[in-house]
């Protein structure tokens, strides 16, 4: 399966080069979550996965009462989305 989705993005590098290329580097970047944890036990694989596939965005300057409200909010994501989301400066981490 994953080798069919890469395949796609290769045949599209001609057509759309800046998307393919991005999806090519994502998908390199979950063989290298893979390699790490194939030799680990079926729970610690899934903790590698869950922890390093996903990308990780630093936001600044949110104010420590922004912060803690959305550490209390009743939906973490649609706090984020009204209070901090296009609201502070945002830098990809990984």
């Amino acid at each position: 399966m994953r080798a069919h989705a890469r395949r796609k993005f290769y045949e599209a590098r001609l057509s759309n080069p800046a998307i393919a290329h991005a999806a090519m580097a994502w998908i390199g970047r979950l063989y290298e979550v893979e390699g790490r944890a194939r030799e680990l036990d079926a729970h610690s694989r899934c903790a590698v996965r869950q922890e390093d596939s996903r990308p990780l965005h630093e936001y600044w300057p949110v104010p420590p009462d922004v912060h803690q409200a959305l550490l209390n909010a009743e939906s973490i994501g649609r706090y984020f989305n009204t209070h901090i989301k296009d609201c502070y400066h945002e830098r990809r981490v990984r």
